[in-house]
């Protein structure tokens, strides 16, 4: 597994950073000695490597061996946003397996908002100061490459898929709003029963359900990790009647919200 792959002593960091580049994108490398993780963040084109060309996409990711040739180009109007990693590892490395190499189907790391932000991340402290951040960059290096072996046996998301987890992240987000069947389904690209029945499968709620269950356990933190009332706890949460808050909570957690404060800190 990935995380057994980056052993602090044996391994040199030479270069993280996150490339902005224009739309017509193209590259070119005849092969540097350095293990090179390679991750599209945004945009969509082709990477040849060992004779093939092999589309990518955001969230797609590439090993590279050092001294690998490799070239790629950008096919779609906009920019290609891409994250690299250059580290060289010791003589007393563990031997990498190969199949962390293989050039077809590349590995896709999902959701790619994280990884988005888990690399910009990891490219400001690299250049802030890398050998004091040394622990953190390995680490985030090791969560990428965690990733990867997880994406290389995961099939990649349907369109709709991938339509519904950014309902279901919005929703995370903010569940104290009000979300209309219609515009969510309507978001989805679906009718309204087909978009209720693969929310369902996707989640195991209905959407109207799953609202209620991200509300109840922000108010389960909020109770456990603050001190503000139940009243401000329900409007916070989009109630309009904290009585109406009270009996819901109830109904899906057992106890009314003040006692389940009292209990929970009891514990």
């Amino acid at each position: 597994m990935g995380f057994d792959l980056l052993v602090s002593d044996e391994v040199e960091i030479r270069n993280i950073c996150v490339f902005e580049n224009p739309p017509g994108w193209s590259w070119r490398s005849p092969g540097r000695p350095h293990l090179n993780l390679w991750i599209a963040l945004e945009g969509e084109g082709v990477f040849s490597r060992a004779g093939e060309e092999i589309p990518f996409r955001a969230g797609s990711v590439f090993l590279l061996h050092p001294n690998e040739a490799v070239a790629g180009w950008s096919t779609g109007p906009g920019r290609v946003v891409n994250f690299t990693a250059h580290v060289v590892l010791g003589e007393g490395h563990p031997a990498w397996p190969e199949a962390y190499f293989a050039p077809r189907p590349p590995a896709r790391l999902q959701p790619v908002a994280w990884v988005a932000h888990l690399c910009r991340h990891l490219s400001e402290t690299f250049y802030l100061d890398r050998e004091a951040n040394r622990a953190i960059l390995l680490q985030g290096l090791r969560l990428l490459l965690v990733g990867m072996e997880r994406g290389r046996h995961q099939r990649a998301l349907e369109p709709v898929e991938r339509r519904l987890l950014r309902i279901v992240e919005r929703i995370r987000r903010n569940p104290a709003a009000d979300y209309s069947l219609d515009e969510l389904a309507a978001e989805a690209e679906l009718s309204i029963s087909q978009f209720s029945r693969r929310f369902k499968t996707f989640t195991g709620y209905a959407p109207g359900r799953f609202a209620i269950e991200e509300r109840i356990s922000r108010a389960e933190a909020y109770l456990l990790e603050t001190d503000l009332t139940i009243e401000a706890i329900a409007e916070r949460l989009g109630y309009r009647d904290v009585y109406f808050f009270s009996r819901q909570f109830r109904r899906f957690r057992g106890s009314a919200p003040s006692d389940w404060r009292r209990r929970s800190g009891e514990r």
